[in-house]
């Protein structure tokens, strides 16, 4: 039982009707009241009156409590805690975040809740509020950060061709990081060409006109993700590697070139140019070439340029001969009686050889034979006087076959 207060003492006794307002009381709190009247002899105590004081707003209501959940960056786990004074009937709880109220309650005896569908990396405020009937509180605001997860929708890095063998790739920030960016890293055709904080990067040691397809990902502690595809092509160079043509000696007047495309074209090849023994006898796009009209015999070079737009390139050169045959032009010999037994016989080499020469032949008596071909006298001897005879010289070259006059 508690002890007795005295609340108020009234000296001026005249009046019909005494009032005191007491103040301090708690809410929703029974107190009893009595009045005790004196005189000088004596007190006489009325009897015990019981009120109850009415519901207020709770007090002392904390702030909540608010958890991540493991490896799940848009989910928050909040509790709280009832308050110290509830003041009356605790009716509900209400939640805020961000100073918005959720549209719904909870009872009571619910003091959790899993906040569902929040961005990534992204500051919240909670606070709880408790009413009764005489009353809401809200707490002061618990602040939170979401947990990092991947950065979302990573936009294509720009790319600006800078020469044959460099392209600069630059990029910027995700609109939605969903995190403290850690790093980026450049893919170049699948291999990593670069990774730091930057937001440029000038990629180089390329090959001329080629395109590379370059991925950028992007990393938090939360995750990476990766750009779409972007595709560059460097500029043209002058081509390389340009391998001498092939040669097949088709007779003995054509020879059928052909070849391939430089190794490293480096650009459209424009067009190609077959020179023999430097003189320019084809010009286009084809990689085959007979050559006609040529002579029995002779070793001829070839070369072939291949052009683009910025410069050229000429293969080794490459050497055939065509096959001989007879020789051709051949004139009679001239003949000139140099005694009664002797006559001189004199001759002219072929206009056309049409291969290497074999020793040249007069048909003498036996054991008598003629030097080399070039301008020449032979004496025949042991003739009879004032006899006709007939002789021919033949001219022999690599081939079998043979002319005669």
């Amino acid at each position: 039982m508690q002890e007795e207060k005295i609340l108020f003492t009234e000296y001026s006794t005249e009046k019909d009707t005494f009032l005191y307002n007491v103040t301090d009381l708690k809410a929703w709190t029974k107190y009893e009241f009595k009045i005790r009247s004196w005189n000088t002899a004596g007190y006489t105590d009325s009897s015990w009156i019981m009120v109850e004081t009415k519901q207020a707003q709770p007090k002392g209501l904390a702030a909540p409590r608010v958890h991540h959940l493991e490896d799940n960056p848009h989910n928050l786990f909040i509790t709280w805690t009832p308050p110290e004074e509830i003041n009356g009937v605790l009716q509900y709880y209400r939640l805020q975040r961000d100073n918005i109220t959720f549209p719904f309650s909870f009872d009571t005896a619910t003091v959790n809740y899993t906040d569902e569908d929040l961005m990534a990396y992204t500051m919240y405020s909670y606070a709880i509020i408790a009413c009764t009937m005489g009353g809401c509180t809200t707490s002061l605001p618990a602040t939170i950060r979401t947990l990092e997860t991947a950065p979302s929708s990573v936009g294509l890095p720009k790319l600006i061709t800078i020469s044959a063998t460099e392209i600069n790739v630059s990029w910027s920030a995700p609109l939605i990081q969903n995190g403290e960016i850690t790093k980026y890293t450049l893919l170049t055709n699948g291999e990593q060409r670069y990774t730091g904080k930057g937001l440029f990067s000038l990629i180089s040691s390329l090959q001329p006109y080629t395109e590379y397809q370059f991925i950028l990902i992007v990393c938090t502690n939360g995750g990476c993700t990766s750009s779409p595809p972007a595709s560059a092509r460097t500029h043209e160079a002058p081509p390389t590697n340009m391998r001498a043509p092939r040669l097949k000696v088709t007779g003995s007047e054509s020879v059928e070139v052909t070849w391939e495309q430089p190794t490293y074209p480096n650009g459209e090849v424009k067009s190609y140019e077959l020179r023999r023994d430097g003189d320019l006898i084809y010009v286009g796009l084809e990689t085959r070439y007979h050559d006609f009209t040529l002579m029995p015999g002779i070793e001829y070079t070839y070369t072939v340029t291949a052009n683009n737009i910025k410069g050229s390139i000429t293969s080794p050169i490459a050497r055939a001969r065509t096959n001989p045959s007879a020789p051709s032009g051949v004139s009679p010999p001239k003949l000139q009686p140099s005694s009664l037994s002797d006559i001189f016989v004199m001759w002219d080499p072929p206009a056309r050889s049409n291969g290497e020469l074999l020793p040249t032949t007069p048909v003498l008596p036996p054991g008598s034979w003629g030097p080399p071909a070039g301008p020449t006298i032979l004496p025949l001897t042991f003739l009879l006087p004032s006899s006709y005879f007939r002789r021919s010289i033949t001219f022999s070259g690599t081939s079998t076959n043979s002319g005669s006059s």
